[in-house]
């Protein structure tokens, strides 16, 4: 007897897989009436922006407290990284979460 996953999001198709999509291309609605958002692999972070999704955010990297040495030296480093031409890009959502103006983070 195969194995039968219960309370999937995914709705088994016909061939008997299961798709992140439905036929109208729709994206399937999950707990909180929230689009699912599906996260690049080794990224912590995901935000749905004009029909995209931006990866953000390394895993198992903690965001420091704002203006720590730590949280200084993040911005001081993001900083330098050139702006995107199509934003929200990831370095700007990666400064936000850390709090940062220029190259300092501030509370």
């Amino acid at each position: 007897m195969p194995y039968v996953q219960k309370n999937h999001p995914f709705p088994v198709t016909s061939c008997g897989r299961r798709r992140s999509f439905t036929t109208t291309g729709s994206p399937i609605k999950m707990y909180n009436n929230s689009p699912m958002l599906k996260t690049a692999p080794g990224k912590k972070f995901s935000v749905e922006s004009e029909g995209r999704t931006i990866s953000y955010g390394e895993k198992g990297y903690k965001i420091a407290k704002c203006g720590t040495p730590r949280a200084h030296a993040y911005c001081a480093r993001s900083s330098g990284i050139k702006p995107c031409d199509n934003p929200p890009c990831p370095n700007d959502l990666s400064r936000k979460k850390w709090k940062c103006q220029g190259k300092r983070s501030v509370c």
